[in-house]
């Protein structure tokens, strides 16, 4: 690597990075309460950043750096002569020499010891319910960063979450997710209690009712929801148009408050693709937009510093995390008169980016309230919102909050469940 930045000096090229990445993929699963199985494979890949007279340009492969570095560096020239000058160019800053390797997973180990854990919690589980299916990932990844602004990172870390999906029948189903950054750190007997207590209830199968109702939505509902705001935080989003929080100020209610968090939260690492530390950023303090993620970029676009938050072309976030409130869970459930508890979701559509209206499917089952108690469970409904309306509307917010990561929440969330007034949900027709 630091031959591939001796020749791109030599090249002419103002600025150049290399990041590879090496990942050590598991996954255990459990169908039907017994059948199991484990696998393991390896992720390696390596991108570049070059820029050269206002040029930029950004490439990535999937396979190993290659031994003769030139051809990295021929590949940039290549790239830049036919690229446009960029009006958001800034120089990479330079960045302090790091590294750091946390103690990595031996995971195989430790899903051989939270296998013991489930199998044990599944020879428990209830009459009614008839099998569960639950699905493990764990990573080990290692990074390295170099850049010819003097960046020389090293580091590495690990992540792991969990699915466990309940089912009493093929219609009358529930999901709890969780994250953490070692499977030894997972809770599946509290997972699997959870989602058996909650399966209960939603035996007696009741009518949807279409309409504007009071509305408790799980933390994997409020993470999905929360990925999209997460998105629209990103100051390039705002800069091409492509935000619904672009020239907003109150953006939610004044229980809401959202942060990004990287260095300090499970699996994530300590730079940026830029070199920046990671940090804690508040995106919105109660109810109010105070802060959008930048890279050296778009910091330089906006007049502020970077957040640690690169994308060489686009800032993201790492984790998001939203405030604890002062309500039990049993108490938002105990102050519903009519209304729903919306357990899961996806297909989550926005119809407009730039207004924030969308659309989104309830998955497994949503359970009915009446009079502060769960009667039943209901299928088919559809939420259609704007988001931000959505968030102005939040009445309670949970005291306690819950890791969640799966498909449908790609960034992790630490999330409590909220309950909205009015949320809109329909039929289809």
């Amino acid at each position: 690597m630091e031959r591939a930045l001796e020749l791109a000096q030599k090249a002419g090229f103002s600025d150049f990075a290399l990041k590879l990445v090496e990942v050590t993929n598991c996954l255990y699963t459990v169908a039907r309460d017994s059948a199991s199985s484990f696998k393991s494979w390896d992720d390696v890949w390596f991108a570049v950043y070059a820029a050269k007279d206002s040029k930029e340009v950004v490439f990535e492969h999937t396979k190993p750096f290659p031994s003769d570095p030139s051809q990295v560096v021929d590949e940039a020239q290549k790239r830049i002569e036919v690229a446009e000058p960029s009006p958001l160019y800034t120089p990479l800053e330079s960045s302090e020499v790091y590294e750091k390797q946390n103690k990595l997973l031996e995971i195989e180990n430790e899903i051989a010891e939270l296998s013991e854990r489930i199998h044990a919690k599944l020879s428990g589980k209830p009459e009614y319910v008839s099998y569960n299916t639950l699905s493990v990932w764990a990573q080990n990844i290692t990074v390295k960063l170099y850049t010819s602004a003097g960046a020389r990172i090293h580091e590495g870390y690990s992540r792991c979450w969990a699915t466990y999906r309940a089912f009493a029948d093929q219609d009358t189903t529930l999901q709890r997710c969780e994250y953490t950054d070692a499977p030894k750190k997972l809770k599946p007997e509290e997972s699997l209690r959870s989602v058996w207590e909650d399966l209960k209830p939603a035996l007696n199968r009741l009518k949807p009712e279409r309409g504007a109702k009071s509305a408790i939505l799980s933390p994997q509902v409020v993470g999905n929801l929360i990925n999209s705001v997460g998105s629209a935080s990103s100051a390039f989003s705002v800069l091409i148009g492509n935000s619904f929080l672009k020239d907003k100020n109150r953006v939610a209610s004044p229980l809401f408050t959202l942060l990004d968090v990287g260095e300090g939260f499970p699996g994530m690492p300590h730079y940026d693709d830029e070199g920046t530390k990671t940090q804690s950023t508040v995106i919105i303090q109660r109810g109010e937009l105070k802060n959008l993620l930048h890279n050296r970029k778009t910091a330089k676009k906006f007049g502020v510093k970077s957040t640690g938050n690169a994308g060489w072309i686009s800032p993201s976030p790492w984790a998001l995390v939203i405030e604890k409130g002062d309500a039990e869970y049993d108490e938002l459930v105990r102050s519903l008169k009519d209304g729903y508890i919306v357990t899961n979701n996806w297909y989550t559509r926005f119809q407009s980016f730039v207004t924030g209206d969308f659309s989104t499917i309830t998955r497994d089952v949503t359970l009915v309230v009446k009079n502060g108690e769960i009667v039943g469970s209901t299928k088919g409904l559809r939420i259609s919102e704007n988001i931000l309306d959505l968030l102005s509307r939040a009445q309670a917010v949970e005291k306690r909050t819950h890791l969640v990561k799966w498909w449908e929440v790609e960034t992790p969330v630490q999330a409590p469940h909220i309950m909205f007034e009015k949320v809109n949900f329909t039929l289809p027709e």
